[in-house]
């Protein structure tokens, strides 16, 4: 931000109250807009997603009861975009974002 360059921040928290208002601070303190997008699923498609998931650099396994309580206990979260990824491409999305 201090070489006035866009960034993209992956916020990946069920504390979405807590979270999101650090990276708000900082894109103030910067002068730069910030635009919320949330990427949506069902349970039972991150369920899925996950058991076909390797993650680099985690060493333990993340479960489907690891997924369930995660997902099940989320705050309310809110996005200025919000895209279910069932029904849109990576790719629709970023286009979308960008548009």
């Amino acid at each position: 931000m201090e070489v006035h360059r866009s960034a993209i921040v992956e916020a990946h928290t069920k504390h979405q109250d807590s979270e999101l208002p650090r990276y708000e601070l900082i894109a103030r303190k910067h002068n730069v807009p910030i635009i919320n997008i949330l990427l949506l699923a069902p349970l039972n498609i991150c369920l899925e997603r996950s058991s076909n998931r390797h993650v680099p650099g985690i060493s333990y396994e993340i479960n489907s009861e690891m997924v369930t309580d995660y997902y099940c206990n989320l705050d309310p979260m809110e996005g200025d975009l919000v895209f279910d990824t069932t029904a849109n491409s990576p790719e629709s999305i970023a286009e979308l974002v960008i548009a």
